[in-house]
């Protein structure tokens, strides 16, 4: 390739890296809604325009430059491209290499010791979504909105507290009743959830995006129970049903546990399970006092074993200053379109694309991130839906000593 192609190549993908960057970010901050998506809109608007008036102004000194095949590193007559694309370059070399690196996260922790995924085509078992847009997307090669990957994954405890050997956590995420699919869609999701015969369920958020879907709520919080509760968090999706009260309620009048409002800790044999709720940046539906209390309850204790659960992988650092053992999170749904070895770029996160879906762990904690059930936008590529089950295990193949996990 002549050097100018390859600047311009480099150029362009720095541009689009640079505002996928704020992309991803922005869907990371606490900022009401209809903001975020006037700035998102804003965004991809001029990551296109930008290079589109650059080539309307200077196109033809960019063509003459283009035209060179001597190979030389000379630059085109047009002032406004050679700073801007300068700039994008730069992009593409800092911005590619804080990417690439993040790319290691990619590669599981030896905590996580097993994992089977079983693929369901829920469209072709429950038949046509309800929105007809869904409907017509569901039938593009290649998208996968219309399957459920059910994840079984076990886990090393990260500490030895032999009584949790076996323990099951099911994990599901971003829910989002909004219409697009007939019930008897999430039916067929939660009759897979209750298969997993899990010892207690975590919801880390996202449930519902419309008034008009409560009733599909009741029916689903309802139906879920588990030995040790059913627990639930808020996402940001949540926040526009207004009434934040009035959800919580209704969901904790069909026997669901709100960690959004307090810690729940419950008993299995001598081990003290507790778990924690995070809904920032969004919400904090707790005062100080509480807040103060979280900490105080998250203190080490050899018997004690702490789980989080969190509607965004960005609360990952919270995790570890609570001591939680265990975080559990979504938000991200995988980045919905993925590529093959190199994953995800879209991902609404501090992080990026770093902890968009998988297991993570860094001391004291290891992070599951579901890729979550559904969405607004039917769109999935390489990114199955999913539930998961996770099974603790103090002991492995190798080593029948907990201590020495």
């Amino acid at each position: 390739m002549p050097m100018p192609w390859f600047i311009l190549f480099v150029a362009l993908v720095g541009n689009c890296g640079f505002w996928l960057f704020w992309f991803n970010r922005v869907n990371a901050t606490g900022i009401r809604r209809p903001i975020t998506k006037a700035i998102e809109k804003l965004i991809v608007f001029v990551c296109f325009l930008i290079p589109a008036l650059i080539f309307a102004i200077e196109g033809s000194a960019i063509a003459i430059w283009l035209s060179l095949i001597d190979g030389s590193l000379s630059l085109p007559d047009a002032p406004i491209a050679t700073y801007y694309g300068g700039f994008c370059v730069i992009s593409f070399f800092v911005l590619g290499a804080l990417w690439v690196e993040s790319r290691r996260s990619l590669k599981p922790p030896k905590q996580l010791i097993s994992e089977t995924t079983e693929l369901h085509d829920v469209h072709a078992e429950v038949g046509t979504p309800a929105n007809k847009a869904t409907s017509w997307l569901i039938q593009v090669p290649g998208n996968q909105i219309g399957q459920l990957s059910v994840t079984r994954k076990e886990f090393a405890l990260p500490r030895a507290i032999p009584e949790l050997e076996g323990f099951r956590i099911a994990h599901i995420s971003d829910i989002h009743l909004t219409g697009q699919y007939q019930f008897k869609h999430h039916e067929f999701v939660l009759d897979r959830l209750m298969e997993l015969e899990a010892d207690t369920i975590l919801i880390s958020g996202d449930l519902i995006d419309h008034d008009h879907c409560l009733s599909q709520l009741d029916q689903l919080i309802e139906t879920m129970h588990a030995k040790y509760g059913v627990y639930f968090v808020f996402g940001n999706h949540d926040l526009r049903l207004k009434d934040m009260i009035m959800l919580s309620r209704r969901i904790t009048d069909k026997g669901a546990i709100d960690l959004g409002l307090e810690n729940r800790s419950f008993a299995v044999g001598d081990a003290i399970v507790t778990l924690f709720g995070n809904e920032r940046p969004w919400l904090e539906r707790r005062s100080a006092e509480q807040i103060a209390a979280q900490q105080e309850a998250a203190a080490p204790n050899e018997n004690h074993f702490r789980i989080g659960v969190s509607h965004t992988p960005d609360q990952f650092n919270w995790a570890r200053r609570c001591h939680c053992d265990l975080l559990f999170a979504g938000h991200t749904h995988g980045g919905q379109m993925r590529l093959p070895v190199l994953g995800s770029l879209l991902s609404p996160s501090l992080y990026g694309s770093r902890y968009s879906s998988g297991v993570f762990h860094r001391l004291p904690t290891l992070m599951h991130v579901s890729r979550g059930v559904a969405g607004t936008y039917p769109l999935r590529c390489f990114c199955p839906p999913e539930i998961s089950l996770i099974t603790l295990r103090c002991t492995n193949s190798s080593d029948l000593d907990c201590k020495n996990i």
